[in-house]
């Protein structure tokens, strides 16, 4: 909490200015503490211990003096006591481990729980062992440079001249202030952490909630404190991109790697946690835009990760429980659904400037507008791999699951029975934006019923090698799998500029939620409303928003592309429930043909009246945009 300063203690601040900088500690006893206003001064928070004066004749006078005490040193063979038993050691700790087996077989544990503890012991250090490695290695190039590093480990002298890593590519000075602003951060770093990061995952717990259950209350997160650590993170490459862009943004990739000695400290139930050795990698898009004729010259920016992070950690403290095979995994899920779901495209954090440029362009319309729509056909499969065997041979029940970032469609209700060489013929559409970067992922499963569906093997496309070529027809041989391939067809097709009319057989529509206003689920307490959209009657599952609350007037400021086939009969169908107890808040259906009669087929923060209301509520809205594009 900030509070003024007082003329009082001007001089105090000034001369605390010239010495010392006073730290900010963070701890749930200052949030706790009132205080009274002439004790306000951030800078009365001082080490008590008072330092020595420095007089330099003092300091020569103890070098000079002669010890009255002489040292004594004794020479001899005997360097290590433990030398004496050291060759009796290996048998004392055999026997040792004889006598610990032998005791649990007196107390009457079974062998298999032996076996369990000891897999849990084993999967505990190996990852623990794995995290050390990485964030030694990462220790190793902040101090060394990258290239001798690896020279040292994979003998890179063998290689030609070409094969050395350039540094205008890795952008190395970025990497040089990165290590020389990183100890300045951590005030920082803490106070971001304990007033921005803690709300926010109080939030998600709250949002979590089902109906009397208060995750919020009943875990009462805090963020402790937040140690940085000696190694910087550190930027792999960046790639500006400058063809399929708009003209007023600037779009690039930035390679971002962290594996560090960062720690924070947080606390679940009164019970003191850390997360350490977080090892961190990732290919994140930045996009600068609007850019505009007036300073600051950019209005803002978007960021979203092209495919999922590998991240890995480990827990220290009363979360050590945690680290239970079957507890980290439901963790590591947890975690994954979160960045996946906030972060990974189409999702995407947006950042705009509160400038009156910036905002009348946004009144203009914030719709994405996308540059295309990839279609996919995998075709058939090829020699695939036996995963249901039996006495007289084997079969599987393959299918396919295609995904680009957060966006999956998975075909596993089309499975092919019994049979190592399918014909699926499945077809997907994904609607793009920015295509360059983007990587296609195809898995293959066999479809178990009742049980998990078993791993056949998986590959990957380069989006951006379809867009130059306009089509692509290829046989893809399965990685991580003994054998088997994929024939798979793609092709690009671009947006045009002809407006959707009657007569069009297919369409992109871009929605875009800004807020609600009047909502009321009835009782007294507001609702935590989402808004769930789909256009046309074929798709099975459309898009959610965030849920946003508890308010009466949420605002949510995000969008999705949806498909049409049918343009002329299919509508956009909102509605408004409450996450919590799904109880619908309202309704609203717009037709598509209505849209087609509005000029460039497109209406911006225009607002809805919903309907089927609770009783007596009439003035509930939703404000949206919506525009629709011909490919």
């Amino acid at each position: 909490m900030f509070r003024r300063k007082s003329k009082k203690k001007s001089e105090t601040e000034s001369s605390a200015l010239n010495g010392e900088h006073p730290s900010e500690v963070i701890s749930d006893s200052e949030e706790n503490e009132n205080p009274p206003e002439n004790s306000s001064n951030p800078f009365q928070r001082r080490t008590k211990s008072v330092e020595e004066p420095f007089i330099p004749s003092e300091i020569i006078k103890e070098l000079f003096t002669i010890p009255v005490s002489p040292e004594l040193k004794v020479i001899t063979e005997l360097s290590d006591p433990t030398s004496v038993v050291k060759d009796y050691i290996p048998t004392a700790l055999k026997v040792l481990e004889w006598s610990l087996i032998f005791f649990l077989g007196y107390l009457g544990f079974s062998y298999a729980w032996i076996i369990c503890l000891g897999l849990a012991f084993h999967t505990y250090i190996t990852r623990k062992g794995s995290a050390g490695s990485k964030t030694e290695l990462s220790a190793k190039c902040t101090k060394v440079h990258e290239k001798e590093i690896f020279k040292a480990s994979l003998g890179l002298e063998s290689l030609p001249s070409w094969a050395t890593f350039p540094d205008v590519d890795r952008v190395e000075w970025i990497n040089v202030i990165m290590k020389k602003v990183w100890p300045n951060i951590g005030q920082i770093s803490k106070l971001v952490a304990k007033r921005l990061v803690e709300p926010k995952i109080n939030e998600i717990l709250k949002r979590l909630s089902v109906k009397s259950v208060n995750l919020e209350a009943i875990s009462n997160f805090k963020i402790k404190d937040l140690i940085l650590g000696s190694i910087p993170a550190r930027v792999g490459g960046i790639k500006v991109y400058d063809k399929n862009t708009g003209r007023d943004e600037i779009v690039m990739d930035i390679e971002v790697i962290y594996g560090g000695d960062a720690r924070v400290k947080f606390s679940v139930q009164g019970m003191d946690c850390e997360i350490n050795q977080v090892n961190f990698r990732a290919t994140a898009r930045l996009i600068i835009k609007p850019l505009m004729d007036v300073l600051p010259l950019v209005g803002g920016l978007e960021f979203y990760f092209i495919s999922m992070p590998s991240f890995d950690y480990n827990l220290g403290g009363m979360a050590n429980m945690a680290e239970i095979p079957g507890i980290s995994n439901m963790i590591r899920s947890v975690l994954d659904s979160i960045i996946r779901k906030g972060f990974v495209w189409p999702n995407r954090f947006s950042f705009f400037l509160p400038l009156e440029s910036v905002t009348m362009l946004q009144k203009q319309g914030t719709l994405p507008s996308p540059q295309g729509v990839l279609t996919i056909t995998v075709r058939e499969g090829r020699d695939l791999v036996k995963k249901d065997k039996h006495l007289m041979g084997g079969k599987s029940d393959p299918y396919v699951v295609l995904n680009i970032g957060d966006r999956k469609v998975s075909f596993v209700e089309q499975y092919v029975d019994s049979d190592v060489n399918p014909v699926w013929n499945y077809v997907a559409e994904f609607p793009i934006e920015e295509p360059a970067g983007l990587t296609l992922n195809l898995e293959v499963y066999d479809y178990d019923a009742g049980t998990e569906d078993d791993f056949m093997g998986r590959t990957s496309i380069d989006i951006e090698n379809i867009v130059e070529t306009g089509s692509y027809e290829q046989w893809l041989t399965l990685d991580d799998t003994k054998h088997g391939s994929v024939l798979v067809k793609g092709a690009w097709n671009q947006i045009s500029s002809a407006g959707v009319s009657l007569s069009s057989t297919r369409c992109v529509a871009s929605v875009y939620i800004d807020s609600c206003t009047n909502l009321s689920t009835g009782k007294s307490t507001p609702p935590y409303a989402k808004c769930e959209i789909k256009v046309g009657s074929q798709q099975k599952k459309g898009f959610s928003t965030k849920p946003r609350g508890p308010s009466e007037n949420p605002v949510f400021k995000e969008g999705h592309y949806f498909l049409s086939q049918t343009p002329s009969n299919d509508s956009i169908n909102i509605q408004v429930v409450d996450h919590r107890t799904g109880a619908l808040l309202g309704k609203v259906t717009i037709k598509l043909s209505y849209m087609m009669q509005l000029p460039d087929n497109h209406f911006s923060n225009m607002e809805w009246r919903l309907e089927g209301t609770m009783a007596g509520q009439t003035d509930a809205t939703v404000t949206l945009s919506a525009k629709l594009y011909e490919y």
